[in-house]
């Protein structure tokens, strides 16, 4: 640790990046352990009712849990409701609840006593294991937290006092966990400065996704007593900045938003990022891929809180990621509402299955209003040297992408009737997420300029199988040989026509199927921005003659098993 100086000159603090970025801001400081009082009875007179609050307060952290889960499945943020899923299973898990009752009965501990037992243990066998499930003991550290109501309530408060402040929050903690992580998604803007965590935990990946840079420094002795001071957390170089001066901040930011060392694109695929957020693009990352591959609109509009974001609302927002992107290319999905996405402020009717009912641009055949107003948004805020991909998901069949192309062109004429500046160069392209367009895709591809296989959808409707229903598990499965014949005529037909086709969804990211993907032929593929360092490795290790191969034998299996 290197102290420069003391009161309100600028000294500076050595740590490790945990999530890359850089944020100045304030610096606000939470203690995420609460301290026992000595008064405080750690043993009860009746165990039975003891174990019955247990039971309720588990339940009650299930159920926050699981809508915290809904929430990020809502936003296609899968990866992270999959961290927070393991956390229901530990609680579930009738071994943990067995272990705590007994601690309860046996020995009279209060339920928190007797949790703090049976995880304790849990997580000095992991940490004496010296491997990668080390990092796991926050998870658990985090589980136990919950257990303390008292605990989550402050977590709630001090998320929602930062929201009232004139300065970005730089949020100071002993550990980075991911219950505090999520609570921040309700803040704009925020970064961490903790003493305990990895690059690789279940927190640190929460992070990464909802961009929020991360420093771990040795010790928070000196970083606690400046709370409250002007920060500056360098995510890029490793270091927390205290009383930054002006010249600091603007060298940070021109470093981020400037040019650095790239790494080298993957001789295999184009890599492509999927966003949710024009804050999720970061200047740094760009320089390794092709573009956006995939940004989902619509979870601006689950965002809004009685209404649909007016057209300067979208219009401010898009603006800001055009700005960042420059010439990078971007792939501008539509709003694709409906199914699990559903707005709060916007009633679709009672349907029996919203999968199969109104979604995407259907809803425009009720309301062409909200697609004309955001392409209108669109159009306004694309910048001059953008290149701009608008894609149409959801498309069935060629009636369905003529009546949006219909709207598309009644938007460009409303602006060409104010005289209103917009772009009118672009391509469009239209999501393979459903058979039927699979089957029509040489019609399909001879209106569009280009493709893409969304294939979490694509598949789940193959197999008739709810991608979100965990008793399905075992029925929803990309290995089946019938959906990679598929996969594979698709790549036929577009390299037919000379269109680009990509992929995007959960089979690009997994390591078992990257080096299939790739033997069937796809040579773009979009992926989470957090997923890049990981299919970055992967792919480095591929040979394409061998993926090749697996593909060639993997087509030729008749069951999945054989796959």
């Amino acid at each position: 640790m290197d102290a420069v100086s003391n009161g309100n000159q600028t000294r500076e603090v050595k740590g490790e990046i945990l999530s890359l970025g850089f944020l100045a801001g304030r610096l606000c400081l939470f203690e995420s352990k609460i301290s026992v009082p000595d008064h405080e009875a750690t043993y009860v007179d009746d165990p039975a009712a003891e174990i019955e609050r247990f039971e309720r307060q588990v339940a009650n952290v299930i159920g926050e849990l699981e809508r915290t889960c809904a929430s990020l499945r809502d936003i296609s943020f899968d990866a992270e409701a999959d961290i927070v899923q393991t956390h229901i299973y530990l609680l579930k898990d009738p071994q943990f609840r067995q272990g705590v009752r007994r601690q309860i009965l046996d020995n009279g501990l209060t339920a928190q006593k007797a949790a703090d037992k049976v995880l304790g243990r849990i997580m000095s066998t992991l940490e004496e294991s010296g491997t990668w499930l080390t990092e796991r003991t926050l998870d658990f550290q985090d589980i136990l937290n919950r257990l303390e109501s008292e605990l989550f309530e402050q977590e709630s408060a001090f998320i929602e006092s930062l929201q009232h402040i004139s300065l970005h929050p730089v949020i100071v903690t002993h550990e980075l966990l991911p219950s505090l992580v999520l609570e921040a998604r309700r803040l704009k803007e925020c970064a961490f400065v903790v003493e305990k965590g990895t690059t690789t935990s279940h927190a640190a990946i929460l992070a990464k996704s909802f961009g929020f840079p991360v420093v771990r420094v040795d010790s928070l002795v000196e970083v606690g007593a400046a709370a409250g001071r002007d920060v500056l957390v360098d995510a890029i170089h490793g270091c927390v900045i205290f009383n930054p001066s002006a010249q600091q901040v603007d060298k940070v930011r021109d470093l981020a938003h400037g040019a650095p060392v790239a790494r080298p694109k993957s001789s295999l695929v184009n890599l492509w990022i999927n966003i949710t957020d024009p804050i999720q693009v970061r200047p740094e990352v760009l320089l390794r891929l092709e573009g956006v591959g995939l940004y989902r609109t619509e979870v601006l509009f689950m965002a809004s809180k009685g209404d649909f974001p007016s057209e300067d609302e979208q219009y401010r927002v898009y603006r800001r990621l055009f700005e960042t992107c420059k010439r990078t290319p971007v792939t501008f999905r539509t709003a694709d509402i409906g199914g699990d996405k559903m707005l709060p402020y916007f009633s679709l009717g009672p349907q029996e299955n919203p999968f199969l009912g109104l979604r995407a641009h259907r809803i425009y055949r009720f309301h062409p209003e909200i697609f004309i107003t955001q392409v209108r948004a669109l159009f306004k805020a694309v910048q001059s040297q953008t290149h701009l991909r608008v894609m149409y998901p959801m498309i069935e069949d060629i009636e369905e992408l003529r009546f949006v192309q219909s709207l598309l062109s009644e938007a460009i004429d409303s602006l060409k009737s104010e005289g209103a500046e917009f772009r009118q160069e672009f391509l469009q392209g239209i999501m393979i997420e459903v058979p039927s367009a699979a089957w029509e895709i040489d019609e399909l591809l001879k209106c569009v300029d280009f493709a893409s296989v969304g294939t979490n959808d694509l598949l789940q409707y193959f197999l008739a199988a709810d991608r979100n229903n965990s008793n399905l598990a075992t029925d929803y499965y990309a290995q089946s040989p019938g959906f990679l014949k598929m996969l594979k005529s698709l790549v036929i037909a577009a390299d037919r026509q000379g269109k680009p086709l990509s992929l995007c969804g959960e089979m690009a990211t997994n390591r078992a199927f990257l080096p299939l993907l790739v033997g069937i032929g796809f040579k773009d593929i979009s992926v989470d921005v957090h997923e890049l360092d990981r299919v970055d490795k992967i792919l480095s290790r591929l040979a394409r003659s061998q993926c090749e191969e697996l593909a060639d034998a993997c087509l030729h299996c008749r069951t999945s098993q054989e796959v």
